[in-house]
């Protein structure tokens, strides 16, 4: 009988080496695989510079030289590192909230490399919101997080037009990808079509057959105006014809510092002109971090306003924010020289404001891409709508609230407070609630001074925004939250979690002073059932007694 030898495919093979290999060799292998981490951040990251690291938990990676390094994901809950986001969404909200933290790096160890299938929302926000620097094999990828001025600005404001045509299909647009035709045949000049897929993540990106010398024409088998978006890296004349000949919207050239020609754009939504009220008091790098991520996702076609309204910030708040509004002029900066409280300082921001919608926004909140556009075009959605707000994250990503629930005691509940899938399809439809949180309502101008504002008796803060959100569904307004607004609140960050002293013992304060003036209004919410949890989730959606649905 002849012997056979056992033919291992290399995959099992190197899992088998793993398993069998001795302690020592792998440890040798993690500080090599270590080394040249180290290697790859000091040589592309500043000395200043704060490196966000992909973790399985394993504490050795932030030690990457004399760079400082900050592990995620984290788990609040059980003071964990490595622990998998439950969607995407929460990956971003980890990301976007240390990159408001100050991280300017992004290191996706290759052991952690997954990520980028497993999460394919957090790699489409990574192309849209950062650039990668460099991707070593053995190593993993680097990302630099910071603002760019150049091809990666470019790049997010083509991807951001691209999502914008999508919401106004409503459908993901066609891509004809010609960055591989330089007019006589394929060839795909300076990696042109792998950057074509990163630009066009999220569309339906297809190339068409080979243009060669047998197609004396260089016609493309498509007829006139039948593809959203075709995008050219040749400036080759009849490539640009053809490509204007059949593109419905828009031609993209240069790849890859691309730049928009539109050539029939949709109706665009019209947007409402909105004034963002962020109070103040110390905490500077909060705000800052708070208003960096706010320019970040600002929609070029809304008209903004930003009114940072001081109440008498003794830290280094006065001379940031004085720095800032020079070099940016959408920002208004208002200084009180005595300390007065939330509710006085949102209502001097109000009274100093155009916009056709307040947007009262904390500045301990971290807004994520793509969340004032939902919320402004929910007025215009629904019947007498009195006021919007979105979805809050904690910074690990878990769902902090979906609108505000209260009960016949005058005690409030977070809907879907601490829900791990943040997505999850209770939490993510637009619904109407009891209330809306004052770290994040809009309601329009003109309404908000027909009902003289937060009310003072109110004042320094807490229960304000229950009270206004009450006082509209009494003359038959609406309060809706509206999910696809999503912003990190950083809970506790500006007035602290004890009850019994500071600002937040004004919580239980004026809870009784609300549980007084809407007595008649609480008879007929609901009883405040024993006990909150995920259980109780799917009856609390269901809107309790006094509810009318427009």
């Amino acid at each position: 009988m002849r012997n056979r030898s056992l033919r291992i495919p290399p995959a099992i093979a190197s899992l088998l080496a793993n398993l069998f290999q001795e302690p020592g060799a792998r440890r040798s292998r993690r500080r090599h695989i270590n080394r040249r981490a180290q290697q790859l951040v000091e040589r592309h990251v500043p000395p200043r510079g704060i490196v966000a690291v992909i973790s399985k938990g394993n504490e050795e990676w932030p030690a990457i030289s004399s760079r400082q390094g900050w592990l995620f994901p984290f788990n609040a809950r059980v003071r964990s590192t490595g622990i998998a986001p439950a969607c995407d969404l929460a990956a971003i909200a980890q990301l976007e909230t240390l990159r408001a933290r100050g991280a300017t790096h992004l290191l996706i160890p290759e052991a952690c490399s997954s990520w980028l299938t497993t999460y394919p929302d957090f790699r489409r926000h990574l192309d849209c919101h950062s650039s990668l620097v460099k991707q070593q094999p053995g190593v993993g990828l680097l990302y630099d997080l910071s603002p760019r001025p150049t091809a990666a600005a470019t790049s997010r404001s083509l991807a951001e037009s691209v999502d914008a045509l999508a919401k106004r299909l409503s459908r993901p647009p066609q891509v004809l990808d010609l960055t591989g035709s330089s007019g006589t045949k394929n060839e795909a000049p300076n990696g042109s079509q792998h950057k074509a897929q990163n630009l066009f993540s999220g569309a339906h990106l297809f190339s068409p057959p080979s243009l060669g010398p047998h197609d004396p024409d260089n016609k493309l088998p498509y007829i006139d105006s039948s593809i959203d978006i075709v995008a050219v890296a040749s400036s080759a004349p009849q490539l640009l014809a053809e490509a204007r000949r059949v593109a419905i919207h828009a031609l993209v050239h240069g790849v890859p510092e691309p730049q928009i020609e539109w050539l029939r754009q949709p109706p665009a939504a019209r947007l409402p002109s909105v004034s963002i009220l962020v109070p103040v008091f110390n905490q500077w790098p909060v705000t800052k971090g708070c208003l960096q991520a706010l320019w970040a996702s600002l929609p070029r076609e809304c008209t903004v306003e930003v009114i940072v309204s001081d109440d008498a910030s003794t830290d280094e708040t006065a001379q940031g924010l004085a720095s800032l509004a020079r070099t940016e002029p959408r920002l208004k900066v208002l200084r009180s020289e005595k300390n007065s409280g939330f509710v006085t300082s949102c209502n001097r921001a109000a009274a100093a404001a155009t916009g056709d919608i307040l947007l009262f926004l904390n500045n301990d909140t971290v807004p994520l891409p793509g969340w004032l556009e939902p919320l402004l075009g929910t007025f215009a959605l629904f019947p007498k709508v009195g006021a919007v707000g979105g979805k809050l994250l904690f910074p690990d990503g878990r769902l902090q609230e979906a609108g505000g629930i209260i009960f016949s005691d005058a005690s409030a509940c977070h809907f879907g407070r601490d829900e791990p899938n943040a997505v999850a399809p209770l939490f993510n439809h637009v619904r109407q609630v009891d209330y809306v949180s004052g770290a994040f309502l809009a309601t329009p101008r003109s309404l908000f001074a027909e009902f003289g504002g937060f009310d003072p008796d109110f004042a320094p803060g807490y229960y304000e925004d229950t009270d206004y959100c009450f006082r509209l569904r009494e003359r038959g307004y609406a309060v809706y939250c509206q999910p696809e607004a999503v912003v990190v609140h950083l809970e506790g960050a500006t007035a602290g979690t004890d009850h019994a002293v500071g600002m937040k013992r004004y919580q239980e304060i004026n809870r009784e002073r609300f549980r007084t003036r809407h007595a008649v209004a609480l008879q007929e919410q609901r009883q405040r059932p024993e006990q909150i949890d995920g259980s109780s989730w799917l009856e609390l959606a269901h809107r309790g007694r006094g509810w009318t649905e427009e």
